[in-house]
């Protein structure tokens, strides 16, 4: 939706992506449960191990040929939780991961090491 937005109005568009998280998701009955995730994004990942707590990459900064270039013009994993939880998401990872060209969809993307959930104030 937001590269056919951008194509449209000419915007600037922005993902997101995590190494791991930890989410507070919605279980039944009211409650809640905080379930840790994985992405397998190989940029979050660099980002992750070169020491970034959070980092942003441009893609258009990017130098063909190089090796994060390639890895964001490739299909790889991206972590899309939203706000629902299943136990499929536990054993069948691709329910919650996309599987694109990190520069097919955004123009940049904000990469988080270790995001943890959301505290619920009652």
């Amino acid at each position: 939706m937001g590269k056919l937005l951008s194509n449209q109005y000419r915007y600037y568009v922005i993902g997101t992506n995590f190494y791991k998280t930890r989410c507070n998701l919605p279980e039944g009955n009211h409650k809640r449960t905080i379930q840790t995730f994985y992405s397998h994004d190989p940029l979050a990942k660099t980002a992750k191990l070169a020491g970034f707590k959070m980092c942003w990459i441009d893609f258009s900064s990017l130098e063909e040929g190089t090796e994060i270039k390639r890895h964001a013009d490739a299909y790889t994993y991206m972590g899309t939780l939203g706000e629902s939880y299943s136990i499929m998401n536990r054993f069948l990872p691709p329910s919650y991961r996309m599987f694109q060209p990190p520069t097919t969809l955004y123009d940049s993307m904000i990469y988080v090491s270790n995001a943890s959930p959301t505290k619920i104030i009652e």
